[in-house]
């Protein structure tokens, strides 16, 4: 007995629709089902299935959307969402980029405004500590000797002592390692007037205490420098 022929699920007529134009229609719709859940296991397999999957879905929905239009169209219609999808992710992924770089650029400035604050207050923490160390016990002292010796002995021990001190001061100033807006109002006629007392004692070697006869030039001309210290403030 010739069995009875049953048509697929997906094939089957519906009550008054003819059968040779149901196959098409009823067989895309399983196929769209069997390619979703092939694209929802995709998902699990990578990016690259992750978006063969995106754009398949987007390509189905499409499709319903433009009810039942030419796959040219439909695919046309979907590539060029994607690079409209795209465009807008590539403009919103610089946005952050450029915010990222101001905020880059911010802290940089930060952190140099924050080295020159360190910076100048060593340069000034040095200025103060060669005023502490010329107001000292020792010094006075030594100062005491230096000025009694400076023309009968210029070449005694606390001379020389006394001479290093401003040496060291003006080595200090002229390289920028101590601040000069601090040192010159408390130093200035002092490095003149010492200098210029052992003037006579230094002309047969002008090498020596090179940077404090520099600094007494420098100091003997006008400045523009605003002090920021008195020696009475000290």
């Amino acid at each position: 007995m010739p069995r009875t022929m049953r048509w697929p699920q997906c094939v089957r007529p519906r009550p008054g629709q003819r059968r040779d134009t149901v196959k098409d229609s009823a067989c895309s719709t399983s196929i769209d089902r069997q390619h979703i859940r092939s694209a929802q296991v995709g998902e699990e397999s990578g990016p690259l299935a992750r978006q063969g999957a995106s754009h398949f879905i987007l390509f189905s929905i499409l499709k319903d959307l433009t009810g039942g239009a030419k796959v040219e169209t439909a695919l046309s219609i979907a590539q060029l969402l994607v690079l409209v999808i795209t465009a807008i992710y590539v403009a919103t992924q610089m946005r952050l980029l450029a915010h990222q770089v101001v905020a880059m650029n911010e802290q940089v400035k930060a952190m140099n405004t924050a080295t020159q604050v360190g910076i100048d207050m060593e340069r000034r923490r040095k200025a103060l500590e060669f005023i502490s160390r010329f107001n000292s016990t020792e010094m006075i002292e030594l100062r005491g000797y230096a000025v009694q010796k400076m023309r009968t002995d210029p070449f005694a021990h606390e001379v020389v002592n006394y001479l290093n001190f401003f040496e060291e001061l003006s080595l200090a100033v002229l390289n920028d390692l101590a601040d000069e807006q601090v040192c010159r109002p408390f130093f200035q006629q002092i490095v003149i007037h010492t200098m210029n007392g052992c003037e006579d004692t230094l002309k047969g070697n002008p090498t020596n205490y090179r940077f404090a006869r520099e600094l007494r030039t420098r100091w003997q001309q006008p400045s523009n420098l605003m002090p920021s210290l008195s020696p009475h403030e000290v």
